[in-house]
């Protein structure tokens, strides 16, 4: 079993943390290890995160304003989306 991110997703996970960085020394790396760590759980436990939508679960982050949208396959696990749970951070 594996964790398939798309390439969209990355893109966005690289802007959040690029927003992320002027804001304080070092939040950027914590909110890519957070994500990282966020994906380490889901690829060991992949049904332990509640299915919001049909077969789609969502795992919130514990740090960070944002949940990611993923589903279990036979053989790989697909994040299909990430959102933020609040407002748009570019607004603050």
């Amino acid at each position: 079993m594996r964790v398939v991110v798309d390439a969209e997703i990355r893109e966005r996970i690289a802007q959040e943390a690029e927003w992320y960085r002027p804001r304080k020394q070092g939040l950027d790396d914590d909110f890519l290890g957070e994500v990282g760590k966020a994906l380490e759980r889901i690829l060991h436990f992949p049904l332990a995160c509640p299915i919001v939508h049909r077969r789609f679960r969502q795992y919130k982050l514990d740090r960070f304003p944002f949940h990611l949208l993923y589903y279990v396959g036979k053989e790989e696990i697909l994040v299909v989306r990430m959102y933020r749970s609040v407002g748009d951070p570019k607004q603050k």
